[in-house]
């Protein structure tokens, strides 16, 4: 395997067969002679580093690896996805839960206590609640005037959608 990484790395280079008589095999590394420096393979981890003469001295620096870089992306983007599956979970756990029901007051009711209206009374149990108080004549009236208005409104709006759905296939043709 490891054979057939160092013949990859030479062809990858463009050196061909001419210059594998610049590969020079140390215990851990490989070092393959380039211009204005030399490669070194890292047999242990496959690290490649470029080293190259700077102020007097051999310094080798890594070359960078897009392999660890999706590597890394990946660890992340897995972390995140078991985070957001977790918060997930909790949601949907917490949706399926039944919430406490509070009362809802009748409109006809003034505020409660907390507002300074007057306080429930408790009913017995096993009693039924009262059905809601019938409208007034005047609140007939206003209600059916509310619906006459909210029917005016939407037939006007879907008159605009048809009018504009026209005016659109017009334009197409």
């Amino acid at each position: 395997m490891r054979r057939l990484w160092m013949g990859g790395l030479i062809l990858a280079l463009g050196m061909g067969p001419a210059l594998a008589a610049d590969l020079v095999e140390t215990g851990r590394y490989v070092f393959v002679a380039v211009e204005g420096g030399a490669l070194r393979l890292d047999k242990e981890s496959g690290e490649v580093s470029r080293c190259a003469e700077e102020e007097g001295r051999m310094l080798c620096r890594l070359v960078p690896d897009d392999r660890l870089a999706y590597a890394a992306k990946i660890e992340r983007l897995d972390e995140r996805l078991l985070a957001v599956e977790a918060r997930l979970a909790r949601l949907e756990e917490e949706a399926v839960a039944p919430a406490p029901a509070e009362p809802v007051p009748d409109a006809g009711e003034g505020p409660g206590p907390e507002l300074g209206g007057e306080a429930e009374t408790e009913s017995e149990e096993g009693a039924e609640p009262e059905p809601p108080a019938a409208l007034s004549q005047e609140e007939e009236e206003e209600l059916d005037r509310f619906l006459a208005l909210t029917d005016k409104v939407m037939r006007r709006f879907f008159g605009l959608v048809q009018e504009l759905k026209r005016d659109f296939e017009k334009d197409q043709l």
